[in-house]
């Protein structure tokens, strides 16, 4: 038999071995639930050692759908989304979610010198229920495989088993994603007569390595990833350029989209574009209290910042969201539209139309003012050139 090796990382435990006894199990408990859209749900990953004493656990790792789940975050004074650590071993080496592409790493071990026998919650995992379906939640989890969920014993695997979960959400709210007139919301983007809006017709093309974004006919410049990823874009999705393409009319530099958050190395605060202006928080606590992560802000250029006019503060972590923003309403996702009405999506792939596939981390709990907000038509798939 080859020697087993635990190595003890940052990412957690890796392993490099050959067969041994197994015995341990890991499972999602409750591993079956129905739940209507906007509930919680709690689910405990239950560690069973049955008898064996072990050196350590990875997740490696559990996978979500985060169109369907949204991870709510166990510990807010940390970056980043986490899930609550159970108390069997005393480290947590590991413990970080992909909210993008639903997947939780977590590892936990023991202290040198010391192992764990028996069984009991090695984390817990609290998700909301966004958009009806059924829905697994999994383990990767391969026999004899040694990248994926793992049970260390004494330089030995002893993972025997996983018991994955199943839920099903139930779509009981009226006026849904489904409920509002079809109509109403053919351009999702801003509709003012800035070019820079993300309605219309919209085709990136590369031209040597100088990519652009054409918006209604006109050729806008990108100077930032990040900017270009405001209008659900990357330099990956790029066309060439034709020669129709290039003979455009060359407008502005691009500037950030409604909904986006920026900052400027010289000016340190932080503002929402909405409608092609900027509003600026006037503390980090109406910021946080209006549902806003620090870590979606993009630092732009000073002049991108001062292309776009200045508009009044944002002083009120209670009042409704401005135009461009999306909000989580009961568990629905709903784009806040310029004529002051709540626009639902009404599929994964016309969401996905507009913005980076799967990416939820800009949409922000709705709060007590938007409940008042009237819903009107449903928005339809963004109009990309080929």
């Amino acid at each position: 038999m080859r020697t087993f090796y635990k190595i003890i990382g940052a990412a957690g435990l890796f392993f490099a071995f050959a067969a041994s006894a197994s015995a341990a199990t890991l499972s999602l408990s409750p591993s079956t639930q129905t739940l209507n859209v906007g509930d919680t749900i709690t689910v405990n990953v239950m560690l069973d050692t049955q008898g064996q004493s072990i050196d350590g656990v990875d997740l490696q790792a559990i996978n979500y759908n985060p169109y369907n789940l949204q991870l709510q975050d166990a510990d807010s004074s940390v970056s980043g989304t986490q899930i609550k650590a159970g108390t069997l071993m005393p480290s947590t080496v590991a413990n970080s979610v992909d909210t993008t592409n639903g997947k939780i790493v977590f590892s936990q071990i023991t202290n040198a010198g010391s192992t764990y026998s028996g069984s009991g919650i090695l984390a817990t995992l609290t998700f909301k229920a966004l958009v009806a379906g059924n829905v697994p939640v999994t383990i990767n989890y391969t026999s004899g495989a040694t990248t994926d969920s793992n049970v260390a014993s004494n330089g030995a695997d002893i993972l025997s088993s996983v018991t994955n979960g199943q839920y099903v959400i139930n779509n009981v709210v009226s006026n849904t994603v489904q409920a509002p007139t079809a109509g109403g919301a053919g351009n999702q983007g801003n509709t003012n007569t800035n070019n820079n809006s993300s309605g219309g017709v919209l085709r990136l093309v590369n031209s040597s390595g100088t990519y652009y974004l054409i918006i209604n006919g006109v050729r806008h410049g990108i100077t930032n990833p990040g900017m270009l990823n405001t209008y659900g874009f990357t330099f990956t999705m790029g066309k060439t350029a034709t020669a129709a393409d290039l003979a455009l009319p060359e407008g502005s530099l691009l500037t950030p989209n409604d909904g986006a958050l920026v900052k400027s190395k010289e000016d340190p605060t932080v503002y929402l574009i909405s409608n092609q202006q900027r509003y600026g928080f006037v503390s980090a606590n109406v910021f946080t209290t209006l549902g806003f992560k620090f870590a979606s802000v993009l630092v732009v250029t000073n002049p991108e910042l001062q292309a776009l006019p200045k508009a009044t503060n944002l002083d009120n972590g209670s009042a409704q969201h401005l135009a461009g923003l999306d909000i989580n309403k009961n568990g629905t996702v709903y784009w806040v539209g310029p004529d002051g009405q709540l626009h639902g999506y009404p599929s994964l792939a016309v969401y996905n139309s507009w913005h980076l596939p799967n990416d939820f981390s800009r949409v922000v709990p709705a709060n007590d003012a938007d409940m008042s907000l009237p819903q009107g038509g449903l928005v339809t798939q963004r109009n990309l050139e080929q």
